[in-house]
């Protein structure tokens, strides 16, 4: 049985390979990708993966540029003729990946409504709040 915000034909942006497994036991058929950033550390200047983007997070994050673009490919890659939800908590490492992402969808001219879902209960999946972004291309 869906919520009436968790659509069959979006593609879930969410808070990392934990939300992704809670999100699968829920609803097994819905695409997700899990945002494996941490925003929280560290700031970007550049725009979101781009190269200097990328190589300023492989230092802040100290991981090699392999695991990173492994990680981010997903992400990297988007199908822009897809619907986008972004499902996120509030903490603040959630809010700063979310902020990025909103960034980087708006830098790719996503013709779409980028729908967002803020969770106050990961977990459960329990909804605080919904809104879509609607960007001027």
């Amino acid at each position: 049985m869906y919520n009436t915000y968790f659509e069959k034909d979006y593609i879930y942006i969410v808070a990392g390979e934990e939300m992704a497994k809670v999100f699968s036991n829920f609803w097994p058929e819905l695409k997700t990708i899990p945002c494996n950033e941490n925003m929280s550390i560290g700031k970007y200047s550049y725009v979101p993966f781009s190269t200097p983007f990328i190589e300023e997070r492989i230092k802040v994050l100290n991981v090699s540029k392999e695991d990173y673009l492994n990680k981010m490919n997903p992400l990297i890659n988007l199908d822009l003729s897809k619907e986008y939800c972004l499902v996120f908590g509030e903490d603040e490492c959630c809010k700063k990946n979310m902020e990025m992402l909103i960034d980087y969808f708006s830098y790719l001219n996503y013709s779409y409504r980028l729908h967002v879902i803020v969770l106050y209960d990961e977990v459960n999946l329990k909804i605080k709040e919904v809104f879509d972004i609607l960007f001027n291309n």
